[in-house]
């Protein structure tokens, strides 16, 4: 599991460039680096205080935990970091969904890289390879949704609005099912959370046939 946790993350990042790429593009892509060097630095911040808050409880306190301190804040700190970094930055430039893409998935490896080690004693099947898939789908999903949030209308842009909004609660769901031993809960929250991922992974799988 400490080995999925550690490969799932640059493995899929590979195969999207391989798969999007009708010609070899010039590593490393935009987004890239600057990505990866502050994913870094988030990860040593991240696993040196450890969790903020401690999972107590089974209802609204224990999934606010997860919403605040779990899966969804550290897959959607790189989203929010790019988009500000875009809008403030020199020079000032449109949100970009690939961009967007490659910087949240190179922010995750070093995320992913030191919780598959922080975690290796305790080989947890949510910590060490739930909650990496729930990453990729968000680091994926999360861009797709914004742009046909800000460059569509009417009820495109709507279903992406609530995309927006819900795909961090069921992320949070799924962890809070899962560690509050509601299993049953669990699964359908992990299926709602990848099914908003499957629109902007369709072209993945097109090129490959």
């Amino acid at each position: 599991m400490s080995l999925f946790c550690l490969f799932f993350v640059p493995a899929f990042y590979v195969f999207r460039r391989d798969s999007l790429s009708e010609e070899k593009s010039a590593f490393p892509e935009p987004g890239v680096i600057s990505g990866f060097i502050l994913g870094l630095i988030a990860a040593f911040i991240r696993f040196s205080w450890g969790e903020l808050f401690s999972l107590r409880g089974y209802g609204f306190a224990a999934f606010a935990v997860q919403l605040i301190d779990g899966a969804p804040y550290d897959a959607l700190l790189p989203i929010a970091c790019y988009a500000f970094l875009r809008r403030f930055g020199r020079p000032r430039r449109r949100f970009d969904e690939t961009e967007a893409v490659n910087f949240s998935l190179a922010w995750l490896v070093p995320i992913c890289a030191l919780r598959s080690i922080y975690w290796s004693s305790v080989p947890d099947p949510v910590r060490l390879v739930i909650i990496p898939i729930l990453f990729v789908s968000l680091a994926v999903s999360f861009p797709h949704w914004i742009r046909k949030a800000l460059d569509e209308y009417g009820l495109s842009q709507a279903i992406a609005i609530i995309v927006v909004v819900l795909s961090p609660l069921t992320v949070a769901g799924v962890s809070w099912a899962f560690f509050t031993h509601r299993p049953i809960f669990g699964l359908v929250f992990f299926c709602a959370a990848c099914a908003v991922s499957i629109p902007p992974m369709v072209p993945l799988f097109k090129s490959i046939r």
